[in-house]
């Protein structure tokens, strides 16, 4: 698998979407190159980070409105 192939598949196989068989070939990839690995890594912090500003904002919107209004 080239580079550019196992990056077009990194999201999906952060998100889990991707079949075995390919997550397996992509990671594979992964163990072998430093560039991608550091790719991924980079990728999966950023949606763990987009998670959790999404978890937190809903959690704020949630106790304000729990705020009964003046």
């Amino acid at each position: 698998m080239s580079c550019r192939q196992a990056r077009e598949y990194l999201e999906e196989l952060i998100m889990g979407d991707l079949n075995t068989s390919l997550a397996e070939i992509v990671m594979q990839h992964l163990a072998v190159c430093p560039d991608c690995q550091k790719a991924y890594d980079e990728q999966r912090r950023l949606i763990e980070l987009l998670r959790t500003f999404y978890r937190r904002s809903k959690e704020q919107k949630t106790s304000v409105e729990a705020v009964p209004p003046l």
